[in-house]
């Protein structure tokens, strides 16, 4: 792989100032590093959430503009300087409670599948002891650990055409792609829950509701609750692996592999962002579901319902079918021997 240009900083905030790496690595083992560097935020990339500038007057900006018109050097020691600055204040923002963690700032600037790329990547550093002279030096592992990325893809003309961040941890750091990049979502968490609620509906009723009924209210309420519990941010891949693998269909021929595949499509289909924070007041039935017992009643949930399958039990008794459904409410209103008590 060709890398057109590429910078490396330590982020020194004991010393507040950037470091340059040691003069004394290989111009191969730097090369070999920023290899293995792309191609694992090219499979980290799948998973980032979409970003959009507040500007396109910030100072991440004009590095960018200064990379794309040749003048790459510049630009990202505006970049790095930036990242330094915002470091501090975030550092002293908590100094109470903890350590900024310690990394090295790697820039990269190519050409990959006729597409220009900058890659902005926060990686782990470390302290070792030289077995040389046993000195004590600092460095990166060469089995690095990327801590925080931004991707920036453009189009033919140098547009633009999509930024995306991925951490090495369930939420994004605000400090990184707010104040440091000056970024925005490009969908809000309320949009993403929204569309993920809506698109999740509208496929349950397309694939269950028809033929599979039973499933289609058992399935929906068990994907909805689990969304309601969801405390990191959502992921798809989750949501299948923890909802669709391990529900038990009703009816055999239930199809599941469509609804696994569907779901994994989301993202593309309903611009939704891989991973966000789950709002969970837009996780909700989009219109109450009417279930006809008989000509005269109807049972009407009106909300998701924890564990649906443990308070409506289908049940026979002497030939006849009855549904049972766990209401202290209910039993009380009906019962004979609660009217006698009150009596």
């Amino acid at each position: 792989m060709r890398i057109s240009s590429k910078s490396l900083y330590h982020i020194d905030l004991q010393q507040k100032k950037l470091r340059e790496p040691s003069s004394t690595i290989s111009t191969d083992n730097l090369k070999n590093f920023t290899t293995m560097i792309i191609e694992e935020l090219f499979e980290k990339r799948i998973k980032a959430r979409d970003f959009t500038p507040v500007s396109e007057t910030t100072e991440f900006m004009n590095g960018i503009e200064e990379i794309l018109n040749g003048n790459e050097q510049k630009g990202f020691d505006i970049i790095a300087n930036r990242l330094l600055r915002e470091e501090l204040r975030a550092q002293e923002n908590i100094k109470q409670l903890s350590d900024i963690q310690t990394g090295s700032l790697l820039q990269i600037y190519n050409n990959i599948n006729n597409t220009n790329y900058l890659i902005i990547a926060k990686v782990d550093h470390i302290d070792f002891l030289d077995e040389a002279d046993f000195a004590k030096r600092s460095g990166i592992p060469f089995k690095q650990k990327i801590l925080k990325s931004c991707f920036v893809s453009f189009h033919d003309d140098n547009k633009i055409d999509e930024i995306k961040i991925h951490e090495n941890r369930n939420k994004l750091t605000k400090y990184w792609w707010e104040d440091f990049l000056e970024l925005r979502h490009l969908n809000s968490d309320e949009q993403n829950t929204k569309r993920l609620n809506d698109g999740l509906d509208k496929l349950l009723v397309k694939t269950l509701k028809k033929k599979y009924l039973s499933d289609y209210y058992f399935f929906k309420n068990a994907m909805l609750t689990y969304l309601r519990q969801q405390e990191e941010d959502f992921r798809f891949e989750n949501l299948v692996t923890d909802v669709v693998d391990r529900y038990e269909p009703h009816n055999p021929n239930m199809p599941l592999d469509i609804i696994r595949r569907k779901i994994l499509e989301m993202p593309e289909r309903h611009e939704i962002d891989k991973s966000f924070p789950i709002v969970k007041s837009q996780i909700k039935l989009r219109k109450k579901d009417v279930i006809a017992l008989n000509d005269k009643i109807d049972l009407v949930l009106k909300d998701v319902i924890v564990n649906l399958k443990n308070i409506v039990m289908p049940h026979k008794y002497e030939g006849e079918k009855y549904l049972l459904i766990k209401s202290e409410k209910g039993y009380h209103t009906f019962s004979r021997e609660f009217l006698n008590e009150e009596n």
